[in-house]
Formats: structure tokens, C-alpha cells, sequence
């Protein structure tokens, strides 16, 4: 056996060693930091996909919201009822052998992130209130519950398409 060998070897080892030590360390900081973080904050364009279709869209920075918001819905035409006849604002689109309608609501997005805890009214232009609560998990993505403040007992779930960031509180 070579001198050389056993040296490139002994190196080969100590970097692989270190790497792992490194790479432990970064991934138990990463996560340590997700868990305990006592402040959340949006990312710029924020959607929030509802279990019953429709989608809610705004643009916020911050712990605060206070923008336009847009919600939209893609139905079958064939198994609902048209939307222009209920909201007057949509639009026809055709994917392959069928043709969907997609509505469309316009209003104004106002609350925000307190810690973990999500809380976001927003008052659509055709008259409904649309409540969202939630919370924001360890993984950055806030989940909760919407319903509109004249039916409460007709909620749908809903969550973020993409985490929010941990910020100093």
C-alpha cells in the first residue's frame, strides 16, 4: 500500500466527514427555524385555493393586506348553472371537448398575519363578504376556512399557493 493512497484516502474521508457535519447542521437550522417562528409575512402575489373551486387572488408585502382582490372559478357549463346569469361578470373558455365559464369577482382584501394566526375579510363588488381564518403551519403554508358572512354554515377550506416567509417580529 502507498503513502499517497492512505493520505488521499484519510482526505477523502475527513471532507466527506465535514460535508455530512455541514449539511446536518444546515437542515436541523432550517427546520429549527420554520418551527419556531413567531412572525409571518406575505410574498407579493398570493393566491388562495378553495376546496369548492374558486380561487382568490391578491397582492400583498408584509403582515398587512390591504389590495384588490379577484376570486375565480372554472364550471362545466353542461353540470352548472352559467355564472353570467348569477354574477354578469365571466368569461368562456373551451378545453378539448368541453366548454367551461369561468366567474370572476372583484373586491378589496383587507387584514393580515398576526404571529401564525390569518385573518382577511374581503368585501366583493356584487355585495357578499368573503371571511377568511386560519393559521400559517411550520412549513410557511397558511390553511384555514372561508365562508361567505351571511352563510357561515356553508364554509370551504382553503390554502395558500405557496409558503410565506418568516420575518422578525
Amino acid at each position: 500500500m502507498k503513502i499517497t493512497t492512505t493520505k488521499s484516502t484519510t482526505r477523502i474521508c475527513v471532507l466527506a466527514t465535514t460535508l455530512a457535519v455541514a449539511a446536518t447542521v444546515s437542515i436541523g437550522a432550517g427546520s429549527a427555524s420554520a418551527t419556531t417562528c413567531s412572525q409571518w409575512a406575505f410574498t407579493g402575489k398570493t393566491n388562495l385555493n378553495q376546496e369548492n373551486g374558486w380561487y382568490t387572488g391578491f397582492t400583498a408585502n408584509g403582515t398587512k393586506v390591504s389590495a384588490p382582490a379577484v376570486a375565480s372559478a372554472y364550471h362545466n357549463r353542461v353540470s352548472w348553472i352559467p355564472f353570467s346569469s348569477m354574477l354578469g361578470d365571466s368569461i368562456n373558455q373551451s378545453f378539448g371537448d368541453a366548454t367551461y365559464e369561468a366567474a370572476r369577482m372583484h373586491g378589496t382584501a383587507t387584514g393580515g398575519i398576526v404571529g401564525k394566526k390569518f385573518q382577511m375579510t374581503v368585501k366583493w363588488s356584487n355585495g357578499p363578504v368573503g371571511i377568511y381564518r386560519g393559521a400559517v403551519q411550520s412549513d410557511g403554508y397558511a390553511k384555514g376556512t372561508t365562508y361567505d358572512a351571511k352563510a357561515a354554515n356553508v364554509p370551504t377550506d382553503w390554502q395558500v399557493d405557496k409558503p410565506l416567509r418568516c420575518v422578525k417580529a
